[in-house]
């Protein structure tokens, strides 16, 4: 009784062969889910804004330390440049101890540049080297550099000025100013800063004042960088150093 229906099973089967295919394909596998690392993985994979702008906040502190470090570096070797340059110029131009008395008329000044920005300024009697100015442009000196980055404004630092006894009094100071101004202008330095080195007789702070400088403390209180100054630091611009120069010659 069997045989009929097994011979109609295989009859329909044969004439449906694309049933019989469909049955005998496999059914499609669906994926298992994510584990939660890998959801982890993928979600790190595209950070989202906020992370990429603390990225770029950190990258962009990180290039400010480099560059402030950096900038320590340069500062340190200019100091350590114009100190030697200062000591070397000391050694191959002496200044002579002309014990005699010196006319004013005689007197002469020359301005060389020994690089980085140091300038030295001497004065001769004839032959003799008698006085000496040294200073710098942009001067790696801190109080300057918190000055210029602070009031955006460009500063020389007036080192230091040295005439002989026999060799005051006759102008030669102011001879000397005059060379410094005529630097300052070329390289358009609208102020000129120093520390003086006053021992206590206030003369030598007069001496200043009578070119225009004042006590950087008096005319900056407000800056911020007024922590960095001291009551030896002294400050003029360099328009009023030139316009005293002009008045007439007071003997120094």
């Amino acid at each position: 009784m069997a045989q009929p229906y097994l011979l109609l099973l295989l009859l329909y089967l044969g004439c449906c062969p694309t049933q019989a295919a469909r049955a005998s394909r496999p059914l499609p596998r669906t994926p298992p889910p994510r584990s939660p690392r890998a959801a982890c993985r993928a979600d790190a994979s595209s950070p989202p804004p906020r992370d990429i702008a603390l990225r770029a906040q950190r990258s962009l502190e990180r290039r400010r330390l480099q560059t402030e470090a950096q900038r320590g570096i340069e500062l340190a070797r200019r100091r350590k440049f114009g100190f030697a340059a200062a000591n070397e110029r000391k050694r191959t131009h002496p200044l002579q101890r002309v014990r005699a008395t010196i006319d004013a008329t005689e007197l002469s000044t020359s301005c060389s540049h020994a690089g980085d920005g140091f300038w030295f300024c001497e004065l001769r009697h004839r032959d003799a080297y008698v006085g000496r100015l040294d200073f710098v442009l942009d001067s790696p000196d801190e109080a300057v550099q918190c000055l210029q980055d602070e009031l955006t404004i460009s500063v020389a630092e007036l080192k230091a000025i040295d005439i002989i006894k026999y060799a005051r009094g006759v102008g030669g100071g102011q001879l000397l100013m005059e060379q410094l101004v005529e630097v300052l202008e070329e390289h358009k330095v609208q102020f000129v800063f120093l520390k003086h080195l006053d021992r206590g007789s206030g003369k030598l702070v007069r001496w200043y004042q009578r070119y225009g400088f004042q006590h950087a403390l008096d005319v900056l209180p407000n800056v911020k960088v007024a922590d960095s100054l001291h009551r030896d630091h002294m400050v003029t611009e360099t328009a009023t150093l030139k316009l005293r120069l002009a008045e007439p010659i007071k003997i120094a």
